[in-house]
């Protein structure tokens, strides 16, 4: 560089001007680079964090301004050909908007952010099986610079006999992660891999009907216990398998994909006598296809 010319430290585009023999550069505001925006659901920038629901979740904002500027606005938009979208709002209690824009105050804010339900679309617009909408934020003063940005999940409980066969698959392998046909690091403390080892056996099944049976099963306790102990299954689940939820089933309607060898088990008739543990003498009356990884199940 020769004397007389000055440096530019900014990495931007600009024009020269003449004026006698020394250049002039002119940079407009908009080609000031923007700081980063972080997005963080639930307060977290973990992965496990983007998966939301129906009801509105905290979405914390966190950034600086060169410019001094310290109005952002969050958006969303679909991945991967999705129809899930998010809804915005200010706090709870306020009108969801698709977009909404947000006064930082020392470089934070705090808003609330749901999954749009969508009565009539697949799922009622849930998310299909993983992570398929972004939500961005841009400073308002430079709305075409996308400053920050996290993906979610619109994760619900979905009807199973909708499932995709990825989704059904993903469901399949979490369960027989519980059921300690498969190891998985989320569970160190489980026995080496073998059908019947997993805690499925040793907490799902055993508190089921061990000691807690009466009180489960026989006064008022019976909904909300079931109900936490769905949750707790879910929950466990979802450390095998982050993307899954807990399919139901409504027996009020016919199901042909569920009541399958692919997924949870063909049947033939439908036994009079209680099914007994496998070598014990009792007729199969569940056929699995080689690849469903229930085809190894055992409880105990």
């Amino acid at each position: 560089m020769r004397c007389g010319q000055r440096h530019l430290t900014v990495r931007t585009s600009f024009k020269f001007q003449a004026i006698g023999t020394r250049p002039n550069y002119l940079i407009t505001k908009s080609h000031i680079p923007m700081s980063k925006i972080t997005l963080k659901p639930f307060g977290s920038d973990q992965p496990e964090a983007g998966y939301i629901a129906w009801s509105p979740v905290p979405l914390n904002i966190e950034g600086s301004n060169p410019t001094g500027n310290t109005s952002v606005t969050l958006r969303s938009r679909p991945l991967n050909n999705s129809i899930s979208r998010v809804l915005f709002m200010s706090r709870i209690g306020a009108v969801p908007v698709e977009e909404l824009e947000v006064t930082l105050k020392n470089g934070l804010a705090s808003v609330y952010v749901a999954g749009k339900f969508q009565p009539g679309k697949r799922h009622n617009g849930a998310s299909e099986e993983a992570k398929d909408v972004l939500i961005e934020a841009v400073w308002s003063d430079n709305s075409h610079e996308v400053a920050g940005s996290v993906e979610v999940m619109i994760r619900v409980r979905k009807n199973a006999n909708d499932l995709s066969v990825k989704a059904r698959n993903d469901f399949l392998d979490a369960l027989a992660t519980l059921n300690g046909i498969k190891s998985h690091p989320a569970f160190p403390n489980q026995p080496p891999a073998g059908p019947g080892k997993g805690i499925y056996v040793t907490d799902f099944v055993g508190m089921h009907v061990g000691s807690a049976y009466s009180s489960a099963h026989g006064d008022s306790h019976f909904l909300p216990w079931h109900r936490l102990y769905l949750l707790d299954l879910e929950r466990l689940l979802q450390k095998a398998r982050p993307e899954v939820s807990l399919p139901y089933w409504r027996f009020d309607e016919p199901a042909p994909n569920v009541f399958t060898e692919e997924f949870m088990g063909a049947t033939e008739h439908i036994p009079s006598n209680t099914p007994q543990l496998p070598g014990s003498g009792t007729p199969n009356c569940v056929t699995f296809s080689l690849n469903n990884p229930l085809y190894a199940w055992q409880i105990g």
